[in-house]
């Protein structure tokens, strides 16, 4: 399972976020955004799961005020998806 953290630009978003994937027992925690990844809001999503495609669709950008996500591996994280990508 890998770990990942989703960053927003509004603290909305983040928290509609974290309601939705908590209610499909997802495990994830709200939390400062790490000074490296530099959001918007200043907070992120810190999650876990088998396939980050399951989690994260294009339709859900706008939804959660979504930014990026980033694999998150030994204190290093490593941009997987923007929303740059989908536009």
């Amino acid at each position: 399972m890998s770990s990942y953290i989703a960053t927003f630009y509004t603290h909305y978003g983040a928290m509609k976020f974290y309601k939705h994937y908590k209610k499909c027992a997802i495990t994830v925690k709200l939390m400062p955004t790490p000074r490296t990844l530099g959001a918007s809001c200043g907070i992120c999503a810190f999650f876990e799961c088998e396939d980050l495609s399951d989690v994260i669709i294009h339709e859900q950008y706008d939804i959660y005020d979504l930014e990026a996500c980033y694999l998150a591996k030994d204190g290093e994280y490593c941009e997987c998806y923007g929303y740059s990508e989908i536009e």
